[in-house]
């Protein structure tokens, strides 16, 4: 059954009659018990990729943690969309789900199209890793230029239909430090695939970043273009996020690390073209409040007046130009196992999204994603006090000031609102409401 947020949308998206179904686990689960296909009880629904009118993807759990599937529902204005996906269920039926090669089926009931891992539409040669003899031709053409051919298990660590997966792929061998050869560092690796329309584009960067003393960061060591698939090092470590949870105290000594290493990544701004051009702080917000106004229409006028002041505060802020991350947050920082690293560097990783553009952009992001989690209850440590304090060790790093930190924050936190809803947060309307709120008061203290 829907909860009341989600009623309240379906009553207004009447050009997506699916949407009723693929935000309902009930009725996930008895298009599933139609097909034979056992789920898990109750289904769980944990990301949502929402266009109103035209579709809806929503990701769901199945019996195997590691095999997640998903459904895609399209709107009556899109009936090319929904033709091709009944045509990709003719092509792509269902084998054994969830331990075989995966499959689809089409629901004409709901114009939804549901799809078991490993088989993804959109990234087609993630189905090939998972087959005997294919997956065995992919790993020799993703690693042709390495001595031996990685032949160890797989672990999903992230997966976003149709945009991305990131497999851990192991073996018997040892972890070296991120530092070493090719040959030393051959034991484990992180597998990154990816669309077409996002795949390489920070390759030619990555490929020319050095390590420091206090910064350490994977490494390529394969790929393949055509698969749409790059190779990098698996850092063994601990991962900051986690860190965070864990300590009952704010980590000074651990935040100041992560500040250099950060500074570290950031002043390699000579692996950049000339012709690289960053992108507006404020881009895409306009379109961000109108998606936020699909979604609650109540807070349209919050949205849209959130995104005019933080467009004001950014004319008057002189930009700083420098290579940024462009996703930088917690979770995307790696503390380096000493036994292996005894230099104890902090990893930065996920580097697809390398780019020009304001450090204050990566440090804000950063500081936005704690005072979302703290609005969503999932910190417990004063958002505020932790940004301050990896804001003023990047100070430190710098010989120039780095003024008007709030104004990156608030948005920052703006483009995560959308969140509670695309994770399937309990009461998710109000989060999104809380959320921007707390953006409007960071940036009161800007203006």
């Amino acid at each position: 059954m829907l909860d009341w947020d989600d009623q309240d949308l379906v009553s207004r998206d009447v050009a997506l009659p699916g949407l009723a179904t693929v935000l309902d686990p009930e009725r996930i689960a008895s298009e599933l018990d139609a097909q034979g296909i056992e789920s898990t009880d109750p289904v769980e629904l944990d990301y949502v990729r929402y266009k109103p009118g035209i579709s809806c993807l929503v990701r769901f759990s199945t019996k195997d943690p590691d095999r997640p599937a998903h459904v895609v529902t399209y709107g009556i204005d899109a009936q090319a969309k929904a033709d091709k996906a009944r045509t990709r269920a003719i092509d792509h039926p269902l084998a054994s789900v969830p331990n075989g090669s995966g499959g689809c089926f089409y629901s004409p009931d709901s114009r939804s199209l549901f799809s078991f891992f490993p088989y993804d539409p959109d990234i087609p040669s993630v189905s090939r890793l998972f087959e005997a003899d294919q997956g065995e031709a992919l790993r020799k053409r993703i690693f042709r230029e390495a001595p031996t051919v990685p032949a160890g298990p797989l672990r999903t660590l992230a997966y976003k239909p149709g945009r991305r997966l990131v497999v851990h792929l192991q073996s018997g061998a040892q972890a070296m430090p991120p530092s070493a050869g090719f040959e030393a560092a051959s034991g484990e690796f992180v597998l990154r695939f990816q669309d077409r329309f996002r795949q390489g584009r920070a390759s030619r960067i990555i490929d020319r970043l050095q390590g420091d003393a206090t910064l350490a960061l994977p490494r390529r060591r394969g790929g393949s273009k055509r698969h749409c698939v790059a190779a990098v090092d698996w850092i063994e470590g601990t991962n900051f996020r986690d860190r965070l949870r864990e300590a009952e105290k704010l980590p000074g000594d651990l935040i100041e690390r992560v500040a250099a290493a950060l500074h570290g990544l950031h002043r390699q701004s000579d692996v950049l073209s000339a012709k690289d051009s960053a992108p507006s702080p404020a881009e895409g917000l306009h379109e961000l409040a109108l998606d936020l106004e699909r979604l609650t229409p109540r807070l349209g006028d919050l949205a849209g007046g959130l995104v005019a002041r933080i467009e004001t505060a950014l004319a008057r802020i002189e930009p700083i130009r420098s290579l940024v991350h462009g996703d930088f947050y917690d979770k995307q920082v790696v503390l380096c196992d000493p036994r292996l690293d005894p230099g104890e560097r902090i990893a930065i990783i996920d580097l697809d999204e390398l780019r020009l553009g304001d450090p204050r952009e990566d440090l804000a992001l950063c500081q936005a994603h704690w005072e979302r989690d703290a609005v969503m209850k999932q910190l417990g440590q004063d958002p505020t006090e932790l940004g301050e304090a990896l804001f003023d060790a990047y100070q430190c790093r710098r010989d120039s000031a780095l003024p008007d930190l709030d104004v990156f924050v608030a948005a920052g936190l703006m483009r995560l609102a959308p969140h509670p809803f695309r994770t399937r947060s309990k009461d998710w309307q109000r989060q999104v409401a809380a959320i921007l709120l707390r953006a409007s008061e960071i940036l009161e203290k800007a203006e």
